[in-house]
């Protein structure tokens, strides 16, 4: 039975009591004596005068690269974004979600970018922007918890101008905001282990609350967090620490702020619940995992070309080596650092849901701070090392990110645009499968918007039922990639084989999102 407003109101209130009991009203009989606390490695790398001032021309660099022609080709699941949460009231976002791929707070905040310059391209994706943006200075001080001022720098300026980071700061969705989000928790979490301040709690809940108000996956950060504190206690009990204080501080502050998350998605779990049982993959379908495997390599491929990808491999050996090192030295870190890519693996094979490669993009600020400590630890006096593995990375991506400029996630107004000024106007044009949101979306916005409706299908069964009903009209069809992966019916391809032609093909930067136009006389 679903918790009505009410309820969730109560409960979240006894939550909001007990953060505030367990950590301010009792803070000095929950303090960890020193003695207790989880102990400080020496840090890694080199110090870095003026940290600021290269902190701000960093952000500043990536900042310029996530805004610039931020505004343009919206693909599906931007689309659905808009669309399903723009004209919903805000108490009915917060207290019914709908769907299992929602971004709540993400929906907010565009509510009020919309609201305020309307909708475009930009104002959707504007608070996206901002959360990458943020996330630049945010791996800073993630990386300090280990490394030097300059090594943690460079982690800042490889992520900055990141080809796949870039690409999802302009994507209007909640992932650059759950990266955020993981990386100030996780950097709190570790400060609060260390020091046990009652601001650094405080924080890791509040900003860990917020990963799970920003998508369900934020909740699998909260479980890797949690799946990581056996290997705490051992590493306190290998230091000669007590681990009953520390280690029941730090499951008090996940509980917590696990009972707000669920609270915060109280009444409408059962239904996200059966939602998420519907989609899962039928039997004798592709496997989840070789689309996943595909798409992530299309994404490495998109991001690094083969001279990332073969500076990789080169490296590979001696940064594992490297990693190694690290991780004798800071093994806690490397642990939360792995946590939430281990979770959240764990999660979809276990239940068994679709998994895509945007779901482990924390994988991104892990190995911006992973590798530059590596290499600095593995040659501690060759600080050139890790200052040109950054340089060599951020010349593959500033070649790459013309591409994200010039090519549109999924180029559905573009591809209709060119569609109506070629079809006469006798001519159908219809819109199949994934294409129809953008169609939706876009034919009403266009300058040369047809007074003609264009028809959609979803199965080649409606498709034949078009053709059938005008059969002395020229046909022009929009599809995408999709036709070609292995998941998808052969059905529509036969259709295809047997009367039509393509006309054009429009790539895209999302793998399988490219839009085909076809004719048929």
């Amino acid at each position: 039975m679903e918790a009505g407003p009410l309820g969730r109101l109560a409960f979240g209130l006894s939550a909001l009591a007990a953060i505030v009991w367990a950590f301010v009203g009792h803070g000095r009989s929950l303090r960890v004596d020193p003695a207790d606390r989880l102990p400080r490695s020496p840090r890694i790398g080199t110090g870095l005068r003026r940290p600021v001032a290269w902190l701000a021309g960093i952000t500043l660099v990536g900042a310029g690269l996530r805004l610039y022609a931020l505004g343009g080709e919206l693909w599906t699941d931007e689309i659905l974004t808009v669309t399903h949460h723009l004209d919903r009231p805000v108490h009915e976002l917060v207290l019914w979600p709908t769907s299992r791929n929602v971004h709540l707070l993400y929906a907010l905040l565009m509510k009020v970018t919309t609201g305020i310059w309307g909708v475009t391209g930009w104002t959707v994706r504007l608070p996206a922007a901002a959360f990458g943006i943020a996330t630049i200075p945010a791996v800073y001080v993630l990386g300090r918890t280990f490394l030097r001022g300059r090594e943690a720098m460079l982690a800042a300026a490889l992520l900055a101008v990141s080809y796949h980071h870039v690409w999802f700061s302009q994507n209007a969705r909640g992932h650059s905001a759950l990266l955020l989000f993981t990386a100030l928790s996780t950097t709190f979490l570790i400060r609060a282990l260390r020091d046990d301040r009652v601001r650094d709690w405080i924080l890791y809940g509040g900003t860990a609350l917020l990963g799970v108000a920003t998508s369900l996956l934020g909740g699998l950060v909260l479980v890797g967090h949690a799946l990581a504190l056996p290997f705490l206690a051992s590493r306190l009990r290998a230091c000669g620490v007590r681990v009953g204080p520390l280690l029941g501080k730090t499951s008090l502050a996940i509980g917590v702020t696990g009972l707000a998350a669920l609270d915060l998605y109280g009444t409408g779990l059962p239904a996200l619940l059966r939602r998420a049982e519907t989609e899962r993959p039928e039997a004798g379908a592709v496997g989840t995992l070789d689309i996943f495997w595909s798409d992530l390599w299309a994404g490495l491929s998109e991001g690094l070309g083969v001279a990332g990808l073969a500076t990789l491999v080169v490296l590979g050996i001696p940064v594992l080596l490297g990693a190694f090192r690290v991780t004798r030295r800071h093994p806690v870190v490397v642990v939360l650092l792995l946590a939430p890519l281990a979770a959240t693996g764990i999660a979809f094979q276990a239940t068994g849901l679709h998994m895509f490669p945007r779901y482990f993009l924390w994988a991104l600020p892990v190995f911006a701070v992973g590798v530059v400590g590596s290499l600095a630890m593995l040659a501690p006096s060759a600080r050139w090392l890790p200052a040109s593995f950054v340089a060599l990375l951020v010349a593959v991506s500033i070649a790459a990110l013309p591409r994200v400029y010039r090519v549109p996630k999924q180029p559905t107004r573009s591809s209709l645009a060119w569609t109506l000024e070629r079809s006469g106007p006798d001519d159908l044009v219809v819109s199949y499968g994934v294409t129809t949101p953008g169609v939706k979306f876009y034919l009403p916005r266009l300058e040369t918007a047809p007074s003609r409706p264009v028809g959609k299908a979803t199965s080649v069964e409606e498709l034949e039922a078009i053709e059938n009903r005008y059969p002395d009209r020229r046909v022009w069809l929009l599809t995408t990639g999709h036709i070609y992966s292995p998941s998808v019916d052969t059905l529509l391809l036969d259709h295809l084989a047997g009367r039509y032609r393509r006309a054009k093909a429009f790539p895209a930067t999302i793998e399988r999102m490219e839009t085909l136009v076809w004719t048929a006389p």
